[in-house]
């Protein structure tokens, strides 16, 4: 594709190679295997190499057709939020009207990198336990340090999800 933003995906995209090791390591050491798929093709991928968790991105919640194809593998799903609002939010939701609720989260995101504290709005996280009582909502921590996962619990969060980065250095 001529897009720009593609050139740039593609450099940070994870070789196919790499799933059935990735896999293969996590079921060694009793992690949870999950992954962002980003387009339809690779959800099947996923599924062969014994993903346990499928994760949208928050660039991909309004891909509807990316997360009904993540539906029909039946694995737990988990939507990020980051960069939307309540309608796109419950688009995504709606399509999970015959599927187990059980195995549905979402996390309250700040598309931020890294995010300030002040810019967390963590009371989106109990405004969306009360808008959707019977799905899992939780957080994906942008912030340096443990400050915010915490706050997030306390605002009600059941799952964390923390992005770090262990060298800036590294490929």
């Amino acid at each position: 594709s001529n897009h720009p933003a593609y050139k740039i995906l593609k450099e940070y995209e994870l070789n196919k190679s790499w799933l059935k090791p990735i896999s293969k390591l996590c079921k060694k050491n009793g992690i949870l295997f999950v992954c962002s798929p980003f387009y339809k093709g690779a959800i099947p991928l996923l599924k062969k190499n014994n993903c346990d968790i499928i994760k949208i991105a928050s660039p991909e919640i309004k891909n509807i057709p990316l997360i009904e194809e993540a539906i029909k593998t039946n694995l737990p799903i988990i939507i990020s939020s980051g960069d939307s609002n309540l309608k796109i939010i419950n688009d995504a939701v709606t399509k999970f009207k015959k599927f187990d609720n059980k195995k549905l989260a979402i996390l309250h995101c700040t598309s931020q990198y890294p995010a300030s504290l002040k810019n967390l709005n963590l009371n989106n996280i109990k405004f969306l336990s009360k808008r959707f009582p019977k799905i899992s909502i939780g957080f994906s921590d942008h912030c340096i340090g443990s400050e915010a996962s915490i706050l997030a619990v306390a605002f009600g969060a059941s799952l964390i999800e923390k992005h770090f980065t262990i060298n800036k250095d590294d490929w």
